[in-house]
């Protein structure tokens, strides 16, 4: 199923959105198209959108191929909708995240891969790793400047 068609309702502010998919790549078209749907159901400037879904994108990358690498497993979705911030939300059951293991790099000499982190830390004015129970979350929030 496309989103646009569902995602064409009017949503209110204090909204939140679940989406549960598989976590495997060829779900991350649904994905997109469902934070892509909630971004213009809210009318957000186009900057907003973009940045929104690369690093949406790029943390939907990250579960499916770190996380869960070769098991299989569900990437939960959550969207909070507020005035001034869009609050994503990615929760999965797979090995985790630490972000402090990673090494910092110098703009200058980004490699062609490895750039996600670096991505989704530049697009959203927050980005966390934790855990909740048995489930990482990514939590990224965004704020919405008419």
């Amino acid at each position: 199923m496309r989103w646009q068609a569902a995602m064409s309702l009017p949503i209110d502010e204090g909204t939140e959105m679940r989406l549960c998919l598989p976590a495997i790549l060829a779900a991350r078209p649904m994905a997109i198209d469902f934070i892509a749907g909630v971004c213009h159901s809210l009318a957000v400037p186009v900057d907003v959108e973009h940045a929104v879904l690369s690093a949406f994108g790029e943390a939907f990358n990250n579960v499916v191929l770190h996380s869960y690498r070769d098991l299989p497993g569900e990437v939960e979705i959550e969207v909070d909708i507020a005035r001034d911030q869009l609050a994503v939300r990615l929760r999965d059951r797979g090995r985790g995240f630490d972000p402090r293991q990673v090494q910092p790099r110098d703009e200058d000499e980004l490699p062609e891969r490895g750039l996600g982190l670096f991505i989704m830390m530049r697009t959203m004015d927050e980005v966390r790793w934790y855990r909740e129970g048995d489930q990482n979350v990514v939590a990224m929030t965004k704020r919405i400047v008419r």
